[in-house]
């Protein structure tokens, strides 16, 4: 090895400065850096072309048909080939869909076959979250802070024009969670080449409009998704009375570890220990709802405001609570016989009974009581752990 092969010596900080490597072949010495920028948080930023949005809108088709046809949770793979001229691509892989929860099926026949037609570097996901807000869940997050790509959650397809979009980004070990239009193509400029509005003016009007086309469903009629939709299957249910299924708001990437649903019968489920986890889980997705979505989180606001906890309320509106305090606070709420006789304890139950009969319109039916049990036995203690997308042989 030569002398001007050797590894460069890395910045040092000497006497409340930083001071680069000055290298030559005689000698190496230091130089101070004059200009040092302070930052409060290191965002990764993505460097290739971004998803064009014809596809990106093909997708929120795919999207809002499925949950029509299903009213469950469907996911997507991006894909991102360097050496193509248009490099994204999606696919609908396999999957096993039950409610609010999602895996996908490496097992199945034709999991390999379709994989081996799409690059190497598969780089993001998106997945829907049915009818609730586009929130990043606990475990989504687990999903992906190791995940390198570009992440979506879509939410409210419920609605026939605008829907709720979530992003995240993972890039070189670096989370962090930036407006969803970021990385999506911008649709041509409406403005004309004479017209006299200043540049930056165009273009803070065209980020605004991007930003809402982001969310925008197109005329969804005009897509077919037969064929992807064939590689979609909906757990069944095989009793007739309420049914009980760890509905967890969450993207399952697993084929091993992954948590699969138990679905029993109400009579049966009283001897059945798996009852406990569907309870669990039916209440982690409460305590998210209230964390995420306005809908709910008025439910604690109402409670905080009648004990005169300001500083809480404020807490909770600038997402400065965590799952464990909300979780307690809401079994004190439910405890709190004194607030049950006020006017505003109506309201908290109907919103209650509204989460309650989203899971019911799910497949999925719990009494408030076991919404109760669920809170009170959950723990946040044991965070969830990275799961695969695919195995090592196929990729």
């Amino acid at each position: 090895m030569s002398k001007n092969s050797a590894k460069k010596p890395a910045k040092v900080y000497y006497d409340n400065g930083i001071y680069e490597p000055v290298v030559t072949p005689l000698f190496t010495t230091f130089r101070k850096v004059s200009e040092i920028v302070s930052a409060e948080s290191l965002t990764p930023t993505w460097n290739g072309k971004k998803i064009p949005l014809h596809m990106w809108k093909e997708i929120l088709a795919f999207m809002k048909q499925s949950y029509d046809e299903l009213k469950s949770e469907t996911l997507v793979y991006l894909f991102y080939d360097e050496a193509a001229p248009q490099p994204w691509l999606y696919w609908v892989p396999p999957q096993e869909t039950a409610g609010m929860t999602v895996k996908s099926s490496p097992d199945h026949p034709d999991y390999i076959k379709q994989r081996a037609a799409y690059p190497d570097t598969m780089f993001g996901t998106v997945h829907h979250h049915c009818s609730s807000s586009a929130f990043q869940s606990g475990t989504d997050e687990a999903d992906e802070v190791n995940r390198e790509g570009l992440h979506f959650t879509v939410g409210k397809l419920n609605n026939d024009e605008k829907v709720d979009v979530h992003f995240r980004i993972t890039l070189g070990g670096s989370h962090a969670e930036l407006d969803a239009h970021t990385y999506i193509e911008m649709d041509e400029s409406p403005f004309k080449k004479t017209c006299r509005v200043p540049k930056k003016i165009q273009d803070q009007a065209r980020n605004e409009l991007h930003k809402m086309d982001v969310c925008t469903l197109p005329n969804v009629k005009q897509y077919k998704f037969d064929v992807e939709m064939q590689n979609v299957s909906k757990r069944t249910y095989s009793v007739t009375t309420p049914s009980y299924a760890g509905n967890q708001q969450t993207l399952g990437w697993d084929y091993g570890g992954y948590h699969t649903p138990s679905y029993s019968s109400k009579k049966n489920a009283i001897e059945d220990d798996l009852i406990l986890d569907d309870t669990q889980t039916l209440a982690e997705c409460f305590v998210e709802a209230v964390l995420t979505d306005w809908q709910y989180e008025e439910i604690l606001q109402t409670y905080y405001q009648y004990n005169q906890q300001s500083a809480k309320v404020s807490e909770l509106m600038h997402s400065q609570i965590d799952e464990e305090d909300v979780r307690v606070d809401l079994i004190c709420m439910f405890d709190d016989e004194d607030f049950h006789k006020t006017p505003e304890y109506k309201e908290v139950t109907e919103s209650v009974k509204m989460f309650l009969q989203e899971q019911s319109n799910l497949g999925v039916a719990f009494t408030e009581k076991e919404l109760i049990n669920g809170l009170q036995t959950i723990s946040y203690e044991n965070g969830t752990g990275v799961q695969q997308v695919d195995k090592e042989d196929v990729l």
